[in-house]
This record gives C-alpha cells, structure tokens and sequence, in this order.
C-alpha cells in the first residue's frame, strides 16, 4: 500500500528449502555400513530429501552430471551406466522445481574398492612329510600353515576347517613372516578341508584352497 492507499498486486513467491541428500542404497553399501566404500562397480545412489515439486534431480560425480530417475514408488535413484574405475569420487546432487528453482546437496565422497586378491594356504615348510613334500600329507597333529596373497588393507583373516562334515573357524595370525594358522589342538587322523575367508572394508572373498590329509 502506497501514501495514498493504492495496493499493490501480490506476488508469489516460490523457493526451495529442502537440501537434496544422496546415500548409497543398502543393496551397494558393501562391507561396514555406512562407511561409503562399496565392491559395486555400478552403486545405486538414492537421493532424499526432496520437495514434492521437483521435477528435475542431477548428480554430479568429479564434475560430470548425469540424470537420475524416479521409480514407481516416487523415490528418486541413480545407477551409473557403465562400471566405476576403482578409486574415490565426490559425489552431489542438484534438484530444480518447475520454477526452476535449484539446491544442491552437501557433497559425499565414495570409494569404489572392488579388487580382493584371492588367498592361498598351504602347509609351512617342513610341515609336508609325506610320499613328497607336496602331497598335502602330514603326520604333525598341528601343522603350521602359510597364508599368501593377503591384501594389505584387510581387516580381519579367518581360516575356515572343515573334518567329517563339521566346519570350525578360526583366526589367522599375522606376525613378522606373514600370515599363519596353527591349530589350537591336535587333529585326529583324516582329512580336513581349509579355507580363507579375507574381508576388507568394501566386503569379504572366501577361497576354498587346501585339504589335508593327516596321519
């Protein structure tokens, strides 16, 4: 209203208040949850957050935007078309209403790690007493075994065995030479099945890659 009583039209006013969020989808988050680093070459993001009139949503990965989509449920998602090289990503998120209004989203870093070496055990040296000193064969009721190919960035080496259909688990050791497993008591004659099960922080990789046969 001016001096002398003249009202001026209202105008509307259309803003965006809601800030965009992006997580990975549970089904990508390998390993620790929540930690952003996944063995997905191909992760789906789900993006939240978002005001009901939003029409457009983009993520941005190291600079290249790309399209997400919405499902049937309405909720807003993107997968990248093709694999992610193995490495760290900042990742965001730009939301635009019909009036062409825009927010982004804090932005994420996520770490795609999806090379896990396969491990290997076999008896230690001087372990192998039988026909040939590589036959598997041992008359030593606790036999050492050796573990190689075991990536620097694991977090936990367990050695699965298994004997007359019965598994066992336990936890390697690392010390000076390497990674070992002793077993804490001594086995019965037989034949007992080994495998190494290797977890990092995007996941875990089980080898199946000994048997033994003791007596």
């Amino acid at each position: 209203m001016d001096a002398i009583g003249n009202r001026s039209d209202d105008v509307p006013l259309d803003i965006m208040k809601e800030v965009p969020v992006i997580s990975l989808s549970p089904d990508s988050d390998s390993g620790t949850v929540g930690d952003n680093i996944t063995r997905d070459k191909q992760p789906t993001f789900i993006i939240g957050n978002l005001e009901s009139d939003v029409v457009v949503v983009q993520v941005d990965i190291n600079g290249t935007v790309y399209n997400a989509e919405k499902n049937a449920d309405g909720v807003w998602f993107f997968t990248p078309g093709t694999p992610l090289a193995d490495g760290s990503y900042t990742i965001s998120v730009i939301a635009s209403d019909a009036a062409g209004n825009q927010k982004n989203s804090l932005p994420i870093t996520v770490t795609i790690d999806s090379t896990l070496t396969v491990p290997e055990i076999a008896l230690a040296a001087g372990e192998d007493n039988g026909a040939s000193d590589s036959d598997n064969v041992t008359n030593h009721t606790q036999p050492k075994f050796t573990l190689q190919h075991i990536d620097a960035d694991v977090t936990g080496v367990t050695v699965n065995v298994t004997h007359n259909g019965v598994t066992d688990i336990y936890q390697a050791t690392q010390g000076a030479d390497g990674w070992t497993f002793t077993p804490p008591a001594a086995w019965n004659d037989g034949t007992y099945t080994l495998s190494v099960t290797v977890v990092d922080r995007a996941g875990k990789l089980t080898a199946i890659c000994f048997a033994s046969g003791d007596g």
